[in-house]
């Protein structure tokens, strides 16, 4: 659930003690040397709504890394806001003119947003596939 982003804690100290219970054995001698939990857990709550900002600033990472951006890319990364949030995000940047917006990777479907640069790579590679 840590891991998950549900629970945190105010220590490592607990997290430790679910870890590493002091190498027992089994699950008897396991519960039984499990040190007191001398830490505080408490639930995560999640509002949905990502914070003023944070997908403009991921999209533009995503951008910088891989170039094209579509919805099959994003969901790889782990800590993306949703799609949709990034979207509306692509939407703007493209509106004002520092992305564009097409079809650029045959493979996948969806709206694709690319920087300029990486539309020039991507024509030159694909005049270079067509000469050879």
């Amino acid at each position: 659930m840590v891991a998950a982003g549900l629970v945190t804690a105010d220590g490592f100290e607990n997290l430790r003690a679910l870890l590493d219970p002091s190498g027992a054995p089994d699950r008897e001698a396991r519960a039984a040397s499990v040190p007191p939990r001398t830490g505080r857990w408490a639930l995560l709550r999640h509002t949905g709504a990502a914070p003023d900002g944070h997908a403009e600033a991921f999209a533009r990472q995503l951008l910088s890394r891989w170039g094209v951006v579509f919805r099959d890319a994003a969901y790889k990364e782990t800590l993306a806001p949703p799609w949709r949030d990034l979207l509306v995000s692509l939407r703007r940047m493209e509106a004002r003119g520092e992305i564009r917006g097409g079809r650029f990777v045959d493979a996948y479907l969806g709206e694709q947003f690319a920087l300029p640069e990486a539309l020039d790579l991507l024509r030159a590679v694909r005049r270079k596939a067509a000469a050879s």
